[in-house]
């Protein structure tokens, strides 16, 4: 009797560390997600004005170079 209370005990003991574990590594996964949003965000709008503004800026660059020929 006493051995079956123990193996009883000892399985909720490990199902409870095992609760902890996969709160623990959801939190971490969390937390990575967090700072790596925050890391990816600002270099996502950097990246995309970059390209965005080259691409306004090739027409204009177009038009000077064809009024540099016209007036040369």
């Amino acid at each position: 009797m006493f051995e079956i209370i123990i193996i009883i005990l000892f399985c909720w003991l490990i199902f409870t560390v095992f609760k902890l574990i996969f709160k623990l590594a959801w939190g971490v996964a969390k937390i990575c997600a967090l700072l790596l949003s925050i890391l990816a965000i600002p270099i996502m709008i950097g990246c995309l004005l970059f390209v965005g503004g080259v691409l306004l800026l090739l027409p204009i660059v177009m038009l000077m170079v064809a009024m540099v020929i016209i007036k040369n």
